[in-house]
């Protein structure tokens, strides 16, 4: 709660910043989760368009699933990979979302997320409800459905339609998914968030797969980009200072861009910094008001004890954790972190334009395109050379799937997405199904299909 008096100064920020959001958790140094939303779909008799889902249905079905996986169900709308249990929640709009506990190593993660999705399926298609894995909702409105009932996801939802009309079409029509890391070693860790914050443009034109909402193509093949770009920008958009000087101290960066954005808690200050330093109608933040503002913030990459990096959209179900493989391999070798800095740091000032770009034409564009190849050949090299039981056979299966399929051919999942959408004029059941088909096709035979 607010109070009338000064209780608060920016070494006391700091410090909390440090202890509760840079500070390793404990465990050990490297830990990989993900997470992932999803559109849960009851179609009408003729497959074509989505009915009505109670939203207390759908919290009794996940529950379900949970019970089903061993793991957990949660209340809140916001997906996060806890350190011991599977998670599964209803998110905002029509979504649903799991969430891997963090794990000892990629393969083990994914070997989780796959027996998750498998048991969630499985209980909403016993109720005759579809998992829909697109990143945005091709049916929907943001006024569509109903309002989430956890204090906390009701206040992010009215702060976010304050914020603009790209506002609550962020929070319920784009699915994204997420990937969590541990912190590495203290050498390693500084050059992961610079590695991390270069490469998330790239990773949401790689992994584009947004390119209809509301039965629209709204003339982007990133929606879930430009919806999050625009949404609450003092929220969700990168720190300033980075772009102005990467090899500046992280935490440094980060509480910039923290004091710089405006409290959900106190409609009257135009940032947190106003607000700590004159004070809003008499009042003052307290530690309480401070953390949750940090629990607020949603950039693309977020330190919370490692890094959580959500720039892809929800992948189609052959892909679904090939982010994981994508970050891990270029994350956690240090010869990788390098190569990541020597191509992507001189680039650092056109960070923004960088993420303009990625939402507008993904992998058409010419420098992402040659980025992508590079970088998958990078990764690659660490998913094909490293211990096979780290990785697993299955996520280097569906990573070089996915290299062969889209990202060597300049071509994202919307790409894929938006010729089945455009042939078609709309994405009702069978043609999701054509496209899941056509994605675990060689490129020749999907065109001659």
């Amino acid at each position: 709660m607010p109070s009338p008096y000064r209780s608060l100064d920016l070494q006391r920020l700091r410090q909390d910043l440090l202890e509760e959001h840079f500070a390793p958790r404990a465990g050990a140094a490297e830990s990989f989760g993900v997470w992932s939303e999803f559109f849960a779909v009851r179609w009408d008799a003729s497959g074509t368009k989505p009915l009505p889902l109670a939203r207390d249905e759908l919290s009794r079905l996940v529950s379900a699933a949970a019970v089903r996986v061993g793991g957990s169900a949660r209340s809140h709308a916001r997906p996060r990979c806890e350190a011991e249990h599977t998670t599964l929640g209803v998110g905002h709009g029509r979504k649903v979302w799991l969430a891997t506990r963090r794990s000892t190593s990629p393969a083990e993660c994914h070997a989780e997320f796959e027996r998750a999705w498998l048991g969630l399926r499985a209980v909403l298609a016993s109720a005759h409800v579809d998992l829909v894995s697109v990143g945005a909702d091709p049916w929907g409105a943001p006024e569509d459905g109903e309002p989430p009932s956890e204090p906390a996801d009701v206040a992010r939802e009215r702060a976010f339609a304050a914020s603009g009309p790209y506002g609550l079409a962020a929070l319920r029509l784009v699915a994204r998914t997420g990937v969590v890391l541990g912190p590495g070693s203290a050498v390693l860790a500084p050059l992961r968030w610079q590695a991390a914050l270069l490469l998330a443009p790239l990773a949401a034109a790689l992994y584009a797969h947004s390119p209809v909402v509301g039965n629209v193509h709204p003339g982007t093949r990133c929606f879930s980009a430009r919806a999050w770009q625009f949404a609450a920008p003092d929220h969700t958009g990168a720190p300033p200072r980075f772009a102005e000087a990467p090899d500046e101290d992280r935490l440094a960066q980060y509480l910039d861009f923290a004091l710089d954005a405006s409290p959900f808690a106190c409609d009257g200050a135009p940032n947190f910094a106003t607000w700590l330093e004159h004070g809003v109608g008499g009042s003052y933040p307290e530690r309480a008001d401070w953390h949750a503002h940090l629990a607020s913030l949603e950039p693309a990459v977020r330190p919370d004890g490692g890094l959580e990096i959500v720039a892809a959209d929800a992948q189609p179900r052959a892909f679904a954790v090939a982010p994981l493989g994508f970050f891990a391999a270029l994350l956690c070798d240090a010869r990788s972190v390098s190569r990541v800095l020597e191509r992507f740091r001189p680039r650092a000032h056109r960070l923004a334009e960088r993420w303009d770009r990625a939402h507008q034409e993904a992998l058409a564009d010419p420098e992402f395109a040659s980025d992508a190849r590079a970088m998958i050949a990078l990764a690659a090299d660490v998913l094909l050379t490293a211990p096979s039981a780290f990785f697993g056979a299955p996520l280097r299966v569906a990573f070089v799937q996915f290299a062969e399929r889209c990202s060597l051919h300049g071509r994202a999942p919307a790409d894929e997405l938006l010729e089945v959408f455009l042939r078609r004029g709309e994405l009702d059941r069978s043609a999701l199904y054509e496209h899941e088909r056509r994605l675990l096709q060689p490129r020749s035979a999907a065109r001659a299909g």
